[in-house]
């Protein structure tokens, strides 16, 4: 079972008092975006917009070991 870790950033309403919180979450097995969501606090039903790259991803998607995942409330800058 393979073990990656990546960074988690959180932007807008979802970072504590108004700044970006970084997060280093580790995973194993094929954890996907649902996982971190739930690793870090975050509820599926709170809109989510989960970034890689620069590039929109879908909550299905399977990180690599040192991906930077950026994810945003719906609403954000609203």
């Amino acid at each position: 079972m393979a073990i990656r870790r990546v960074v988690v950033r959180l932007h807008g309403s979802l970072a504590r008092s108004g700044a970006r919180e970084e997060v280093v979450v580790v995973l194993r097995g094929d954890e996907d975006l649902r996982r971190i969501a739930e690793l870090v606090g975050l509820s599926r039903r709170e809109g989510l917009m989960f970034m890689v790259g620069g590039e929109v991803v879908y909550e299905d998607y399977v990180p690599r070991d040192g991906d930077v995942i950026d994810i945003y409330p719906l609403s954000f800058g609203g």
